[in-house]
């Protein structure tokens, strides 16, 4: 029947799917959960303390605890033996669906699962859902997040073993299955000193990082794992869905094609959208675009460089980005590159005055190192 809900309780469930904070409480004050985990069959409440009409209340239960509640609530007739036994059958209906689609061996539970997929495939959600949802879920609304995208189809790893490791391994990051992929919304870090890439030797709280044993396990099992910037807010996890799920397609286009000095990732098996950005970029510009970006001063001279090392059997290329990279410090260029100090000024010198540039200019310097990075990526693009 098409009669109007005029109960406060019920229309703030349907307003917002799910129970508010305040509705929470009330249950918690007059007890209502505890027949609900207790009892089994139906639960009869006429005692009008939090909704005013009467209700009758199924529960399914899985491993010794509710998962689904079904509520029906009598505004238009009173409760009565047929209504029950229609009731029933509802409810039976209900209950194969539920323990078909919804298995126990979820590693976040169902409702972590549902609200996860909500966040990162963009289903509409207000800023004060998304605070009330990760509250009663027991995940942060504010914290460092970062979120890793593993594409579970390209192993032959079995889906139900790879969900079980990586959650075992994250804890208490949040892992759950989206679509033929494993997404990892990792809040682990706890210092305003985590480094933008953590690594395993630069936890401040001297940890191993999550990133760290990730990556040791892609390496086993033979997958490409993406990861994207960090954030602080969760209701951005749908951008950082995006961009994680970006950086992996382009981790294996790495693996297949290579540059000429393969500066994107510190990591073997995982791809930070930071540092493949502009590989996206690239991608998705038409070539005539690439061309124009590339024909700059700077990509003029990177590409002098590049042809009299290889006519003369110099590294001149590589040494220009090495000292851009350390900005311009003698001994840093010297122990990467495992020369001299003193033949860092030398160098430097002698392929300014022969190219007519100035790093002292720091134009200049984004220019060059812009200019590196596209024609990276422009080189795995032609390679694949």
């Amino acid at each position: 029947m098409d009669v109007p809900c005029d109960d406060p309780i019920t229309v703030a469930l349907v307003d917002h799917g799910y129970h508010t904070e305040e509705n929470i409480a009330k249950f918690k004050l007059h007890k209502r959960f505890k027949p609900w985990a207790e009892e089994s069959g139906f639960v009869i409440n006429d005692t009008h303390e939090i909704c005013k009409y009467v209700t009758v209340v199924k529960t399914f239960k899985t491993k010794s605890s509710f998962s689904i509640i079904i509520v029906m609530m009598c505004n238009v007739v009173e409760i009565d033996d047929y209504l029950l036994d229609v009731y029933d059958m509802f409810a039976s209906r209900v209950e194969y669906f539920a323990k078909r689609d919804y298995p126990d061996d979820k590693p976040s539970g169902n409702a972590v699962d549902t609200f996860l997929k909500d966040l990162f495939l963009g289903a509409p959600m207000n800023a004060q859902a998304v605070k009330e949802r990760s509250k009663y879920l027991g995940i942060p609304n504010e914290a460092r997040f970062c979120l890793f995208y593993i594409k579970e189809t390209e192993s032959e790893v079995p889906r139900s073993r790879l969900l079980s490791d990586v959650s075992r391994l994250v804890a208490p990051a949040k892992t759950v299955l989206v679509d033929d992929a494993v997404v990892v919304l990792c809040f682990n870090c706890r210092s305003d000193r985590c480094a933008l890439h953590c690594a395993s030797n630069t936890c401040p709280l001297g940890h191993e990082s999550l990133a760290s044993r990730l990556n040791d396990m892609m390496a086993r099992f033979g997958l490409a794992c993406g990861r994207s910037s960090k954030f602080t807010e969760l209701a951005a996890a749908s951008v950082a869905y995006r961009q994680a799920q970006v950086a992996c397609g382009i981790s294996r286009k790495r693996q297949i094609g290579h540059g000429k000095l393969g500066i994107h990732h510190n990591w073997d098996k995982i791809a930070s959208f930071d540092s493949c950005s502009v590989d996206y970029l690239v991608e998705t510009t038409t070539d005539e675009g690439v061309e124009l970006v590339c024909s700059t001063y700077a990509g003029y001279v990177l590409d002098s460089i590049y042809q009299q090392d290889v006519a003369m059997k110099t590294d001149n290329y590589r040494f220009l980005y090495e000292y851009l990279m350390g900005e311009r410090r003698a001994s840093v260029v010297a122990d990467k590159l495992h020369m001299h100090r003193n033949n860092v000024k030398y160098r430097i010198d002698k392929i300014e005055d022969q190219y007519g540039i100035d790093t002292n200019d720091p134009i200049l310097r984004f220019d060059f190192l812009l200019a590196y990075r596209i024609r990276e990526a422009s080189l795995v693009q032609v390679a694949q």
